[in-house]
């Protein structure tokens, strides 16, 4: 795991962050983004599908993180956000859930989407540490997709604990 310092997509110097943690909080943001019974109920029927969707992805990102955190951890780094071109980060409609790669693209947006916006850390400033943090597992899950994207193409799917692909 590296150490030192990072520079953010905002040119702010912080503390590294490891690919687990950035991924442990992206995850997390993304379960605060999950569609609910109720949801489904008060809304689009077609909701339970993107509902079953979006879980598959945040089931594979779970799995991975949690078989695979000492190899994460251990992958090419920078210590400085880099930009990368939307093909890379975004996920789509048709992004496969159970594979790793599209997991946690699909993770990183609902992420996004949950993440407190800076208006509402100016209403808010016991906000500020928590989205500082948010945002810069943003940067870092970007370059760990970005600079890992073969490595994790490669990975295809996981498997759960039932030998189902997730």
């Amino acid at each position: 795991m590296p150490g030192g310092k990072y520079v953010d997509s905002r040119g702010i110097e912080m503390d590294h962050m490891s690919f687990s943690r950035a991924l442990d909080i992206i995850h997390a943001g993304a379960l605060n983004n999950e569609i609910t019974a109720t949801d489904i109920a008060f809304g689009d029927v077609g909701l339970a599908d993107e509902r079953d969707w979006r879980n598959g992805a945040l089931a594979t990102l779970a799995h991975f993180i949690e078989n695979h955190r000492a190899e994460i951890d251990s992958r090419p780094y920078s210590n400085v956000a880099r930009q990368w071109p939307d093909s890379v980060l975004e996920a789509d409609r048709e992004s496969d859930p159970t594979r790793v790669i599209d997991a946690i693209r699909i993770c990183l947006d609902m992420a996004v989407q949950s993440f407190p916006s800076p208006s509402d850390v100016e209403r808010r400033p016991d906000l500020f540490e928590g989205i500082e943090l948010d945002y810069q597992a943003v940067d870092v899950v970007s370059d760990f997709v970005g600079l890992n994207r073969e490595w994790l193409m490669e990975l295809g799917g996981v498997e759960n604990s039932m030998g189902m692909r997730t």
